[in-house]
């Protein structure tokens, strides 16, 4: 008997010397009870849990296969995953529905013209409203800028009969064509431009509205720049009539609540007189406008 006992116990000394040398264990070891903790410490599952569970999923793939089997609450980690990503998808399909209404106001603009701009200015606050993730859903994004940066356009471009106004002046554009003479029934002189061009001449009355010797090409009319086929001209000459006499205006005050009428001209090429299609961007009164002329 005593021999029995002899070997149960060598035998039992061996099950606990190899349990230890295989580090095995009766029970989750601490890095295995960090992972539980993890676990139930994810609680409800909201979008914000996504951290928490990505947490708990990182600690638990760290174990090895005999430490996850000591995971009982394994089951609560997948569950919580298949939750959030439910909450997810959701979240999405929201996103995309908020983004459509968006996408389909930008689409209700159309032509643009300067009656768009309640509907542009519409289509620019619902955007505004969206977060930087629907944001990111609006496909026609694009199509919006465009149409704002065409509704400044047009609010730039100025016809003839068009009056600009601010607190020193009074400018009206009352003529704008090009013509191979400069000519006026007040005077017996006129005028055909050098080298074969022709003039793109643009006429204006204008008034100074307060007594402050405001200069006519420094302050009314400036930054003068025509475009005609790719091309830029910048150097214009300012004209007005005075007995029969075509004044030059260089630095040119007037007095207040005089008017005048001044040409405002430069040379183009001359076939510039039969194609058209000559664009004048220049600053009145200290607004940014555009002619167009045909």
């Amino acid at each position: 008997m005593k021999s029995i006992r002899t070997f149960i116990c060598f035998a039992l000394s061996v099950i606990v010397c190899s349990a230890a040398l295989l580090g095995c264990s009766v029970g989750p070891d601490e890095q295995t009870r960090d992972v539980i903790s993890l676990i139930d410490e994810i609680g409800d599952v909201t979008l914000n849990s996504d951290e928490a569970i990505g947490d708990a999923l990182s600690a638990y793939d760290g174990l090895s296969d005999s430490q996850k089997e000591f995971v009982e609450n394994y089951d609560v980690l997948v569950d919580a995953q298949e939750t959030l990503d439910g909450l997810v998808e959701e979240q999405k399909k929201a996103n995309q529905a908020r983004a459509n209404e968006v996408v389909a106001l930008i689409d209700a603009i159309g032509k643009v013209s300067l009656k768009s701009e309640g509907a542009v200015t519409k289509a620019r606050k619902a955007y505004e409203a969206l977060t930087s993730a629907q944001q990111m859903l609006v496909s026609n994004k694009p199509a919006l800028i465009d149409a704002e940066n065409k509704i400044e356009e047009l609010k730039k471009q100025m016809s003839v009969g068009e009056t600009v106004k601010s607190s020193q002046w009074e400018i009206t554009l009352t003529a704008a064509y090009i013509s191979d003479t400069l000519q006026s029934s007040e005077s017996s002189t006129y005028w055909e431009p050098a080298d074969g061009g022709t003039f793109v001449i643009l006429e204006f009355d204008l008034m100074a509205l307060t007594s402050d010797n405001v200069s006519i090409d420094d302050d009314a009319i400036t930054n003068l720049v025509a475009e005609y086929k790719g091309n830029t001209y910048s150097s214009w000459e300012m004209d007005y009539l005075s007995g029969q006499l075509w004044m030059p205006i260089w630095h040119t005050g007037m007095d207040a609540n005089i008017p005048l009428h001044i040409y405002v001209y430069t040379t183009l090429p001359h076939d510039a007189l039969d194609n058209g299609d000559v664009t004048v961007s220049m600053t009145l009164a200290d607004q940014e406008k555009t002619i167009a002329i045909d």
